[in-house]
């Protein structure tokens, strides 16, 4: 996946590690914006090890579809971000290969969309992220 600087925000980036994948089952909202004819994209998911290395890729399963848009899956490289205070903030800004989920809001449309996914992990965490997202 290529990133589009004129198309393309990236709004969020969640990253798990198998050493911080005590709960195996976990929840997140992380909202976003994105203009008229706009995209956006969210990711990389990925499991990064000790190393700041990704050693493997999240499958994504659509939750909730947008009622105002649409999704698209991927595979792509983009930046580690990871909370601060983790083990692992010191890989923050590095590369790492994740899949993404990109939204495009319908033709014109300005307003509130949601839509929800579940992230799988090779470690058998099920991470379930809810994205509000402001059209403007």
């Amino acid at each position: 996946m290529s990133k589009t600087a004129v198309l393309a925000t990236v709004f969020a980036i969640a990253i798990v590690t198998t050493a911080e994948a005590k709960t195996y089952r976990t929840s997140a909202t992380m909202p976003g914006a994105v203009a008229m004819n706009g995209r956006m994209f969210a990711g990389p998911f990925s499991t990064v090890d000790a190393y700041c290395r990704s050693s493997s890729t999240a499958a994504i399963s659509i939750m909730q579809r947008p009622r105002h848009g649409v999704l698209s899956l991927g595979l792509g490289n983009g930046e580690i971000n990871m909370r601060k205070g983790s083990n692992l903030a010191r890989c923050n800004d590095l590369q790492t290969r994740g899949s993404f989920v990109s939204y495009t809001p319908r033709k014109n449309f300005r307003g509130s969309d949601v839509f929800k996914v579940l992230l799988s992990f090779e470690d058998g965490e099920r991470r379930t992220v809810t994205f509000p997202v402001t059209v403007r």
